[in-house]
Formats: structure tokens, sequence, C-alpha cells
């Protein structure tokens, strides 16, 4: 069976969010906002992650910042890979760029820290 483009196109516009929700890992989710951790936290890009597969936030950033850690068995799929930390621990990045969180965010709250210079929310 032959799909046409267009209907393809439709039914993917669509389906909006739905697909795109689909698509996160370990139960991370997607609002209008941007995205979040699986305890409703929301997430953040660092400006000095400049250099693909490596984050730069560590000791006394990371303790503001903490990163979000994938699980053991977490596999790259799509936009999402895992980036190697100096401790072992392995980092979700989203399009290339380490995903962290705000030790001053609360889950399910709004961003408390989205006006911070360097750091910008994951979309």
């Amino acid at each position: 069976m032959r799909y046409h483009p267009v209907l393809v196109l439709v039914a993917v516009l669509a389906l909006g969010t739905s697909a795109v929700a689909a698509a996160l890992p370990g139960g991370l989710t997607s609002d209008a906002d941007g995205l979040r951790s699986a305890t409703g936290l929301p997430l953040y890009t660092y400006d000095n992650d400049t250099m693909v597969g490596m984050s730069h936030c560590f000791a006394d950033c990371a303790k503001d910042w903490p990163p979000l850690i994938a699980p053991a068995r977490a596999k790259a799929s799509g936009d999402w890979s895992l980036v190697m930390r100096e401790d072992g621990s392995r980092q979700w990045t989203f399009k290339l760029k380490p995903l962290y969180t705000c030790a001053r965010d609360l889950p399910g709250k709004p961003a408390a820290c989205a006006d911070i210079p360097g750091f910008r929310r994951a979309k």
C-alpha cells in the first residue's frame, strides 16, 4: 500500500504534541514552555556547552544546575542522545545539548530559573 506524502504530512501535523510526547524518553514531558523531567522539573540547556558530546557544568555549577542523568539502560534515539560525564554517569542531551534542571525549581511549577543568564529552557 502506498501513502500520499501530503496525507502523511497532514496526519503528522494533526497529531501535534502527542507525536512529540511519544518520542520523549524515560517519562520526560513537554509543555508550552519546554521540556520537563520525569519528576516535572523544567529542563534547561547551558550556553557554555559548545562542544558536541561534552558537558561543561561540573562542581559548583552542577550543584545549582543538576544534570539530567540517564538510567543505565537508556538508549539514544532521534534528537535524544547521551554524553558521558567526568564521574562516569551518562547525561541526556536534546539536539546535542546536555540537559539540566535548576536546584531552585519545584516539580510542576513555572520555571524559577528561566531568566538566569547562560541557561535556556530546553524546547
